[in-house]
């Protein structure tokens, strides 16, 4: 696989959003965690509203999400602000896939990435989805 698809130093905040979409939507475990924080320690709110607090429990999480099949999902960047040392993302997205009884469901949500620049690389230190309601 090509390592352009990883996180390097010298790419703008955009660009790591970019990688990491493309990471998400082709199920590549290894590029996106290379868009998220080397610290032990982060912050994601599910959905569903749980709080996974370390980047193992992130791993997990993209590694059960990633071994489903059944699933789309849509993104549109609303907002970006890029500082010296921390940046955010808001998106929102629309999410295509199967329920615990295998039917069909939809779903519309925010998402909040908080970034901080660490050797050179953005990196994901918080995110946050928040569901919209219909």
């Amino acid at each position: 696989m090509s390592e352009e698809r990883l996180n390097r130093p010298g790419l703008t905040l955009k660009e790591t959003f970019n990688l990491y979409l493309n990471a998400i939507n082709t199920t590549d475990l290894e590029a996106l965690m290379s868009t998220v924080t080397a610290g032990p320690k982060m912050v994601f709110l599910t959905t569903s509203g749980r709080i996974i607090d370390t980047v193992e429990g992130y791993r997990q999480f993209h590694i059960d999400w990633f071994s489903e099949s059944d699933w789309k999902i849509d993104f549109h960047m609303m907002e970006l602000h890029e500082g010296a040392e921390y940046g955010y993302i808001l998106t929102k997205y629309h999410y295509q896939g199967k329920d615990p009884d295998g039917k069909d469901y939809e779903s519309d949500s925010y998402f909040t990435l908080i970034f901080h620049m660490e050797d050179g690389m953005w990196k994901v230190v918080q995110d946050q989805i928040t569901p919209i309601k219909k």
